[in-house]
């Protein structure tokens, strides 16, 4: 019996169908399809946009913290010893001392 090949053949028939329809959309409805790939290109650019300005936005706050922390600790030595941490700062300078 030949019943293998009767039972493939809807199949083909079938996918010979979707294909002819898509091919006959695709001909006749270009413009739809064009728009679906604009659409498409349009937001993976706005996503990696996004991705791209959140780890903007994560790098300048990494460096706000740091440099938070840089004057704070800036902070704690003038406030040990203003004298010495502003004779540090400039060194020939003559700020404590009076002619």
């Amino acid at each position: 019996m030949s019943s293998k090949s009767s039972d493939t053949t809807p199949l083909l028939v079938g996918a010979v169908l979707v294909i002819g329809a898509v091919i006959w959309f695709v001909i006749h409805f270009w413009y739809v399809v064009v728009g679906l790939i604009a659409a498409g290109a349009l937001v993976f650019v706005v996503i990696k946009l996004v991705q791209r300005n959140a780890a903007r936005r994560e790098h300048l706050e990494a460096e706000k913290t740091a440099m938070l922390a840089r004057c704070e600790e800036e902070n704690k030595r003038y406030d040990a010893d203003p004298e010495r941490y502003l004779s540090a700062l400039h060194p020939d300078s003559t700020m404590g001392t009076q002619n």
